[in-house]
């Protein structure tokens, strides 16, 4: 499935690709594509922090993007504390 994902991907750019399946946050820009984990409001699992990471947190919580008309597009992690 991710092989087909990412042919699918394959030639556009600014790619937003976001899945739900750990209870941790993380967010990972490759080749235009940017991945997010968006979390989960349950506890929370552990994430190992790799030199491809952008952004990884061991917490419950939630991504949020924010779109502009100006084309910018926001993204916040939302957390319980």
């Amino acid at each position: 499935m991710i092989e087909a994902l990412l042919e699918t991907f394959e030639g556009h750019g600014d790619i937003i690709y976001a899945a739900g399946h750990e209870n941790n946050l993380q967010y990972v820009e490759k080749e235009s594509i940017h991945h997010i984990v968006s979390g989960s409001t349950g506890p929370s699992s552990y994430v190992a922090r790799r030199d491809k990471t952008d952004f990884a947190q061991q917490r419950s919580g939630l991504a949020k993007l924010d779109f502009y008309s100006n084309g910018d597009v926001w993204l916040d992690f939302v957390t319980d504390t």
